[in-house]
């Protein structure tokens, strides 16, 4: 199990922000299992590594899990690629797997996608009304001063942009390949070729 892809002065508030929901899918996960394959297809959401634990107890013949999902709550999907690491499992991505959801499919010990489908990458985000929410739930924790407020999200997301850098690489990434995944906006997205995706050993066959 991964303990340094968070990294914070204050946990708790940190992991508001982060665990906010940044989907581009508009449905919630639905995770089921049928034979030796396990399916998680929707926004992936609070609770949803749980219910994949659940599912795998269950069904210990399990072996893939597909994905299909716009993506969604960044620390669920840690939490999620983890347990797919701890599990041993492969990953096969059909349609899309975007945002978060990219963690996730990294996890599989095979990754690999169907004819047609995409991996899509961006920046993480912050979302104006959570940052506004965590700095006025506890404004002693800075002083009551914004500034300080800003300087500790920026240290933020300078360790997650470095966790998600480390994973990638923990993945067997290619170097170069892993730091163009940040090239694109939060309220854009980057499709990488399959032979692109092949090349970096994000996609092992």
């Amino acid at each position: 199990m991964r303990h340094y892809r968070i990294i914070y002065s204050s946990v708790a508030l940190a992991v508001l922000i982060l665990n906010a929901a940044f989907s581009w899918s508009a449905y919630a996960a639905e995770i089921k299992a049928t034979n030796k394959v396990v399916t998680i297809q929707g926004d992936i959401e609070i609770g949803d590594r749980d219910k994949l634990l659940s599912v795998l107890q269950k069904n210990p013949t399990v072996k893939t899990v597909i994905l299909s999902s716009g993506g969604g709550n960044l620390g669920e999907a840690t939490f999620i690629a983890d347990l797919i690491i701890d599990y041993d499992l492969n990953t096969h991505v059909i349609k899309n797997c975007e945002s978060a959801c990219s963690d996730i499919q990294l996890a599989g010990a095979k990754r690999t996608m169907e004819l047609g489908s995409r991996i899509g990458y961006h920046q993480p985000t912050w979302e104006v009304e959570e940052l506004r929410e965590a700095y006025e739930e506890n404004p002693k924790e800075w002083n009551n001063n914004h500034f300080e407020f800003a300087l500790w999200v920026d240290q933020v997301a300078m360790n997650t942009t470095f966790a998600n850098l480390q994973y990638l690489l923990e993945r067997d990434v290619n170097p170069l390949f892993a730091i163009k995944t940040l090239q694109a906006q939060s309220d854009d997205m980057w499709y990488p070729r399959r032979k692109e995706l092949l090349k970096a050993n994000v996609l092992t066959e």
